[in-house]
């Protein structure tokens, strides 16, 4: 009898309250219902339009957009993941930069509060009041620099990721600060950091708003860089959609823009995994 009391309390204690099971149930499905129904009328609207969307000669065709795609991320990711990574590792230990470190740490919450849409507008105002005209070139640089704040904390998660025991033994058997965080946090942590590198890229990807203000791609005579002579693919969904007539094409296009960054999420979110997987049966 006290065995079969102890079963039902625990089965008891498994079951979770009825209203917040129905609540976050009917979120989920809201969400589920949500994305179903966007990516649904993608597919019915731009699906018949493939074939003109992935015509070269066609001036909606997404070839175009895609290289300048490509060459923005190029261009932008490097210098953000070397400037994230190198300032996640002075904030990964106060130990190496002291007091800097925790300035730096609470430095990355607020600069990466801000809205990607008002860094990109300052650059604007910035570029224009010294006279710059960015290209294609110029603004992705600047996208580079908005996603630095995003890389350093995605950097600075991966080198303290479940870190405090290893740091602890290193600097017991008489490791510096600087060797821990250079020799061993830095390594054990590179799976984390490609993923992270992944989720950089697919904002640098998406990042359609930064580069059609930085570059003036809405203003009159706006014009890509020479040997792109396009748009990214994000902005031209982004400069196309007002337009109705041709909204079946830009509809293939965002369906096109939809599952390339879906691709690097699901990159990204499987090395995600694989590691935690390794890390949990070591």
């Amino acid at each position: 009898m006290a065995i079969d009391a102890i079963a039902a309390k625990g089965t008891s204690q498994r079951v979770a309250p009825p209203l917040p099971a129905a609540l976050f149930g009917a979120c989920a499905g809201v969400l589920c219902v949500s994305v179903v129904a966007i990516v649904g009328w993608l597919i019915l609207i731009g699906v018949p339009n493939a074939v003109r969307v992935f015509n070269p000669h066609d001036p909606a065709g997404v070839l175009a957009p895609l290289i300048a795609t490509a060459y923005v991320t190029i261009l932008a990711l490097p210098p953000a993941a070397i400037v994230g990574v190198f300032a996640a590792m002075a904030a990964a230990d106060v130990r190496v930069f002291g007091s800097v470190a925790r300035a730096m740490r609470n430095a990355l919450t607020l600069v990466g509060s801000v809205p990607t849409v008002i860094v990109a507008f300052a650059a604007l105002l910035a570029a224009l009041s010294f006279g710059w005209h960015p290209s294609l070139t110029g603004a992705a640089l600047a996208v580079s620099i908005i996603n630095m704040p995003l890389m350093t904390a995605l950097s600075l998660g991966a080198l303290t990721y479940r870190a405090a025991a290893i740091r602890e033994a290193t600097t017991a058997l008489g490791a510096s600060p600087m060797y821990v965080v250079v020799r061993v946090l830095l390594p054990r942590a590179y799976p984390r950091l490609r993923g992270a590198l992944i989720l950089v890229a697919t904002q640098i990807v998406g990042a359609a708003a930064a580069i059609a203000i930085v570059a003036g791609a809405q203003a009159p005579g706006g014009h890509g860089s020479a040997p792109i002579g396009a748009w990214p693919l994000a902005v031209e969904v982004l400069t196309r959609g007002s337009a109705a007539s041709g909204y079946g094409a830009t509809a293939a296009a965002a369906l096109v823009l939809t599952i390339l960054i879906w691709v690097l999420q699901g990159v990204a979110q499987l090395r995600a995994s694989a590691e935690s997987a390794a890390q949990e049966d070591r």
